[in-house]
């Protein structure tokens, strides 16, 4: 917004204001095709957000974290099914941290309700703890991306998938029902049908 740039004491054309957009963007467009962008080192930013899509989809939610490693901004994405609570602490019955902070499913939040970290289990059953904000900078460097919110209180999302799933259940049980039904009325040698 050239307006707000100039109010910032950014003074700029808009013609050297469409320079740099497109300078940026195509930056951006390398960046994003590069596996730079990958923590691990093995897919590019555009692999990993699909990665990310799907899994928040069929699983809940994921755990982006943005790292500042070598001169590179890397993202790593981690299964929230990782995100756990190191003792205790659910949505009903949250851990209280002395600091006031409490722990809901693997995420710490402040009294405001804010998210200031993600607990995240290890290998080796131990928990290392991410911050939600760069304490430098302050902006946020580790987020969930989430599926559906079953209920405002809720510390996590569900699945997007979690109400087709439901509804085939109950057809699945119908349907076995139905077909139990038969088979005994097939046992049987005789009817009486009347109206």
């Amino acid at each position: 917004n050239l307006r707000v740039l100039n109010q910032e004491g950014v003074k700029m054309t808009k013609e050297k204001l469409h320079e740099f957009t497109e300078e940026v963007e195509a930056r951006f467009s390398i960046f994003a095709e590069s596996v730079l962008s990958d923590y691990g080192g093995m897919h590019n930013l555009n692999q990993l957000m699909s990665t990310a899509m799907k899994n928040a989809k069929t699983g809940g939610d994921v755990l982006v974290v943005l790292r500042y490693s070598n001169g590179w901004l890397k993202v790593q994405l981690i299964d929230g099914v990782h995100v756990r609570s190191p003792q205790t602490g659910t949505d009903w019955s949250p851990l209280i941290l002395n600091n006031g902070n409490r722990i809901m499913n693997g995420v710490e939040f402040n009294e405001r309700g804010e998210q200031v970290a993600f607990h995240v289990q290890n290998d080796d059953l131990t928990y290392t703890r991410i911050k939600a904000k760069s304490t430098t900078t302050g902006l946020r460097m580790a987020f969930f991306l989430g599926g559906l919110e079953y209920r405002l209180d809720n510390s996590r999302t569900i699945p997007a998938t979690s109400a087709i799933l439901e509804t085939l259940a109950v057809l699945k049980r119908y349907q076995e029902a139905t077909l139990m039904s038969a088979e005994e009325q097939n046992n049987i040698a005789y009817q009486i049908k009347h109206g």
